[in-house]
């Protein structure tokens, strides 16, 4: 007797991996929900880290670090030029708050390679106009763009593990209006390698942020100052120079626990409009910088970069594609875009280091006043929304 084996059928078969497919479907979700949520986790303790870093710095200090110095003519720290016969302005001694906390964040290699009596991304080559190559302990290598250099080295605690990126570290566009020297490149520092950083100073907030908020707000605070209140943050353009002063703990008075300290600004040098990266074609155009000095479209997304301390909220369009025009503005999530606002790859959310070291997820959607009193250490606006 012949006994028969019995397999499946085609349709079985077939029945079988479409319920496979629906399973799958209906997991994938949850699995990439809870690797999203991993990865935010891993972002507020970045940002954690971040306010340790600088609660103990203050500790040290008896203050926060100034945003960055950008110090010219001084005897501790001179200006940094070597053009024959020399020029103005001269090639400014520029390094940042990200830098002054490495020894808070167990980066001390790096920042004992990094060299005060120079900009963090020294050398230019100067052979081509007679002189030798820069030799500062910042140079790394006797090239342009040498990748060796402090400036380039990646520091973990500055990723967003949400964040995109194709390559670290990457080429950094100098900024025009402050890293210039009139006989080299026709008056523009050279490029050079840079260690990423998704979490940015806030200086201020400025021009149509400024405006949608003077225009809510009505009457000015008579305590305020300056236009229709204080606008600038804790890490706003303090330098260390003569004069000028960085903040502390007891300047501000608008609360520490509604303060911000440094926030997320992802992706850069990247540009992203409301979640899709924009390639150099699709780049808006970029207004004058400051002294009418056309500057790059997205400059600046590394630790070492001056930018990353000089960072005002202008805010921009819904969709991200130009600068706000002051009746409208958004300042979360709209674009990354250098100076129109904050960008996060968390759905619907943005990270936040607030000054008593409390990191928080704000939502897209908070209201623009609110956000622009949590960036005023003594604005005299109370905050009472939740965030």
């Amino acid at each position: 007797m012949i006994r028969r084996r019995r397999g499946f059928t085609l349709i079985e078969l077939l029945v079988v991996i479409a319920i496979i497919a629906v399973l799958i479907s209906l997991l994938l979700p949850a699995v990439q929900a809870a690797r999203e949520a991993a990865r935010r986790s891993q972002c507020r303790n970045n940002l954690k880290q971040i306010g340790i870093a600088a609660m103990n710095y203050h500790d040290v200090n008896q203050c926060f670090p100034p945003a960055f110095s950008l110090l010219l003519g001084s005897a501790q720290y001179p200006e940094y030029c070597l053009c024959p016969g020399g020029c103005f302005p001269a090639v400014a001694n520029v390094h940042t708050w990200s830098e002054r906390l490495l020894p808070f964040l167990e980066a001390n290699t790096v920042y004992d390679r990094i060299c005060m009596n120079g900009p963090i991304f020294a050398p230019a080559n100067l052979t081509t106009v007679g002189s030798a190559c820069y030799t500062q302990l910042n140079s790394g290598s006797c090239s342009a763009c040498g990748p060796n250099r402090p400036a380039a080295a990646i520091i973990p605690v500055f990723l967003c593990p949400s964040s995109p990126r194709n390559t670290n570290p990457f080429k950094e566009v100098s900024l025009a209006s402050f890293e210039t020297c009139p006989c080299l490149n026709g008056g523009i520092y050279p490029n050079y390698y840079a260690g990423a950083s998704d979490y940015t100073a806030v200086s201020c907030y400025c021009c149509g942020a400024r405006t949608v908020y003077n225009n809510s707000v009505g009457p000015c605070d008579p305590q305020a100052v300056g236009n229709c209140g204080f606008r600038e943050g804790v890490l706003n353009w303090n330098f260390l120079r003569p004069g000028t002063a960085v903040v502390s703990i007891e300047s501000i008075t608008d609360g520490t626990s509604t303060t911000i300290f440094c926030s997320e600004l992802a992706g850069r040098p990247d540009l992203w409009q409301k979640g899709v990266k924009k390639t150099a074609a699709n780049f808006a155009a970029w207004p004058a910088g400051e002294g009418g000095i056309t500057i790059p479209v997205n400059f600046g997304g590394c630790w070492g970069c001056m930018d990353n301390g000089w960072a005002e909220l202008w805010g921009s369009s819904f969709d991200g594609t130009q600068a706000s025009n002051g009746t409208t503005a958004c300042i979360i999530n709209c674009t990354n875009q250098a100076k129109l606002g904050l960008y996060s790859f968390h759905p619907g959310s943005c990270g936040l280091l607030m000054c008593d070291g409390s990191a928080h997820m704000i939502s897209e959607n908070i209201s623009l006043i609110t956000f622009c009193r949590l960036i005023t250490f003594k604005g005299h606006s109370a905050v009472t929304d939740s965030f």
